[in-house]
C-alpha cells in the first residue's frame, strides 16, 4: 500500500508559488481540499489540491479578451506563464 505525502501550509504554499496567507484562505473557503488533524494542524495531498485549482483555470481565450480590454497587466501576464496558465 503506498502512503500519501501530506504537506503543511508553508509547504504546500511553496509548491503552487503561492503566499502561506492566500493557501489559508482558499482552505477556509474550501477552495481547496485539505484534512483539518487536531485543532490547528491542517494538511494538504498536492494531488487533490492541483485537481481542485483546475476548475479555476482562464481558457487562453480569455486572458487575450482581457489583456485587449486593459484589464490584464504584464505582471498578471507574467504570473499566468509561471503557472503554465
Amino acid at each position: 500500500m503506498t502512503e500519501k505525502k501530506l504537506l503543511t501550509y508553508a509547504a504546500m504554499s511553496r509548491q503552487l508559488g503561492i503566499g502561506e496567507r492566500m493557501l489559508r484562505d482558499w482552505a477556509f473557503k474550501r477552495k481547496v481540499p485539505s484534512y483539518r488533524i487536531g485543532h490547528r494542524t491542517v494538511l494538504f495531498d498536492p494531488a487533490r489540491v492541483r485537481a481542485a485549482l483546475t476548475k479555476f483555470e482562464v481558457p487562453a481565450a480569455t486572458k487575450k479578451i482581457l489583456k485587449a480590454k486593459g484589464l490584464l497587466n504584464s505582471d498578471d501576464t507574467q504570473r499566468c506563464e509561471m503557472h503554465g496558465v
